[in-house]
């Protein structure tokens, strides 16, 4: 109990977070699989979907092993008797939204290009997306607040009341 909930909960609903954006790289992945655009593009072979699939899925990729190394860091922190400090939770939820925003914004890109067909109810892409739009919305994932909080603390404001941290 030595990592305060307010690290400890957005932590959680990351994880969750990365859990649907892998899921989106998979899902994007079996669509390109099989799609062939209106102009007979096959999506398997073409250059900028398999650029946008290998950028997305390393992004996608470095942002969860970023978030697992501020997370082993913290553990090892407190396993060794350290009182984690404000500055060290705000730092840890600005680089918390961080990773998971990029990879959000990584998964948007394979959207993108997955054509008017993803956008279908019923199709495993667009379901994936809907999900992932709704998770970054939750406020443990908002970036905006955890940014300002921590660019307060960073330059000795005040941090906003209510911050979560």
């Amino acid at each position: 109990f030595q990592i305060p909930f307010g690290t400890i909960f957005p932590a959680a609903i990351s994880a969750g977070t990365f859990g649907i954006t892998r899921a989106a790289v998979k899902a994007f992945t079996e669509h390109m699989a099989s799609r062939v655009s209106v102009q007979g593009t096959v999506a398997k072979t073409e250059p900028t979907q398999l650029a946008t699939l290998a950028k997305a899925e390393a992004d996608v990729e470095a942002s969860i092993c970023h978030f697992k190394s501020l997370i082993a860091q913290m553990y090892d922190a407190v396993c060794d008797g350290h009182v984690v400090t404000p500055e060290e939770r705000l730092k840890f939820r600005a680089d918390q939204v961080r990773s998971t925003d990029r990879a959000i914004q990584a998964v948007d890109e394979l959207f993108r290009l997955a054509g008017s067909s993803s956008i279908n109810e019923g199709q495993d892409i667009e379901r994936i997306w809907r999900d992932l739009h709704v998770a970054a919305t939750h406020i443990c994932n908002v970036r905006e607040p955890a940014y300002a909080a921590w660019g307060q603390a960073r330059f000795g404001g005040q941090v906003p009341p209510g911050a979560l941290y």
